[in-house]
């Protein structure tokens, strides 16, 4: 079966990322993909975060072939030493980071999802501070979503 990769969603994208991204490869994706997803089953892979995950995927272009494979994948197998050999600190595993943190928090960010990205943004070398600082940024984005439910009369 040949997949090939859709067109991200800009408005999606910006909105996300600030800016869409440069594109990756189906490996790339498929590397990273599975990296969240160890990151996110870390405390067992709730419905809510294979839907998140799911959705991103589809708004960056992922072919939802590619997605149902990865979703499919025994995380308790990976090795993320062996996945993520030859990737380091740069936009797409900071992306990947960060969308693993939002699709943890569809369900509450634990503490072995947290430990579990600090093991993977130090195998892609990513400096502690920078994941504090993703860590952040979704937890801003998550107190600023709660405003604008409130002051725009929607329960969050």
């Amino acid at each position: 079966m040949s997949m090939s990769r859709k067109v991200p969603n800009e408005f999606f994208a910006t909105m996300h990322y600030g800016a869409v991204p440069e594109a990756a490869s189906l490996e790339v994706m498929t590397s990273f993909g599975q990296a969240l997803l160890a990151i996110v089953s870390a405390d067992g892979l709730s419905e809510k975060e294979r839907e998140a995950f799911a959705e991103i995927g589809r708004h960056l272009g992922v072919p939802e072939e590619a997605i149902q494979q990865v979703l499919a994948t025994e995380t308790a197998k990976l090795d993320l030493a062996k996945i993520l050999n030859g990737f380091a600190d740069g936009p797409h595993a900071r992306r990947m980071l960060y969308d693993a943190i939002v699709v943890a928090h569809a369900d509450r960010y634990s503490e072995a999802e947290r430990a579990a990205s600090a093991r993977v943004a130090q195998l892609l070398g990513i400096d502690a501070s920078v994941l504090r600082a993703i860590e952040g940024l979704v937890d801003a984005e998550l107190a600023l979503r709660s405003v604008r439910a409130a002051v725009l009369g929607a329960k969050p």
